[in-house]
């Protein structure tokens, strides 16, 4: 029996991205029927059984809004839940009252990232180079390098803490005009943070060198149990140091809303 081939093949070219390696452990978990096994993949909120647990926060949230608008929003996002998101972190901020924040709603924490590069790379022709720490969250290199930026790396961690020094080492001498992703707490995948010392040391070479901080906000809440505790370097940066920064924020980690 033969078969049709085709007369072009236009996704030929197409790059092969590898699978992800967290999610190939949940895949892996999933194909494996040892009764005892363990899930140690992308870090969610679990009850006895490995089955999804809903935080009582989010059943109380889902009673009260009974049946839901399902009307487009704007392009913008809900404007009521941006509000909200942006009130969270900068409550009592200057910058808060001063109208100097601006915000959208978008698909969790990577399209937060993804509207932030692209806006970046339409806003300023001189970025051009990503700052990344080694090891990071896999999406990141992805995400900056499809944008077409170059992705560096700087090392982050050793022995099982924070290498502040070749990190501070590495950021002195960034290129200008870089953009650097900083993890606001817990660390994507080591869980180490700078101490709030070795932060104000980062975010001085950040400020002197003219480097734009994207701030991965993922865990806010989850990290500490406070969220002002978790966001304290964003408002560190942002309100005592008045620099410009993007805070690309999820709430699927710090409200169990994966799939939402």
């Amino acid at each position: 029996m033969g078969s049709i081939q085709p007369a072009s093949n236009f996704l030929g070219g197409a790059e092969f991205i590898p699978p992800d390696a967290i999610f190939q452990v949940t895949k892996n978990y999933l194909a494996d029927t040892n009764p005892n096994k363990v899930n140690v993949g992308a870090g969610t909120y679990r009850d006895e059984k490995g089955q999804p647990w809903t935080l009582p926060s989010v059943r109380m949230a889902k009673e009260r809004l009974g049946e839901c608008d399902h009307e487009y929003l704007p392009i913008k996002g809900l404007k009521s839940f941006c509000d909200a998101a942006v009130e969270l972190v900068f409550h009592d901020t200057k910058v808060l009252k001063k109208g100097r924040i601006a915000s959208c709603q978008s698909l969790s924490g990577t399209g937060a990232l993804l509207l932030a590069g692209l806006t970046l790379k339409n806003a300023n022709a001189s970025f051009k180079t990503v700052y990344i720490t080694e090891p990071t969250w896999s999406n990141h290199d992805l995400l900056f390098h499809s944008l077409g930026f170059e992705a560096k790396k700087l090392p982050y961690y050793k022995d099982g803490a924070f290498h502040f020094e070749a990190y501070m080492e590495t950021l002195k001498s960034a290129e200008a005009s870089s953009i650097i992703v900083l993890h606001s707490c817990a660390h994507n995948p080591t869980g180490c943070d700078p101490s709030k010392p070795q932060w104000k040391e980062i975010a001085s070479v950040i400020k002197e060198r003219g480097l734009f901080p994207v701030f991965d906000s993922a865990y806010l809440g989850f990290n500490s149990g406070s969220v002002a505790e978790d966001a304290w370097a964003i408002k560190y940066f942002v309100e005592d140091l008045e620099l410009e920064a993007s805070i690309a924020m999820s709430f699927a980690k710090s409200m169990g809303l994966y799939g939402i």
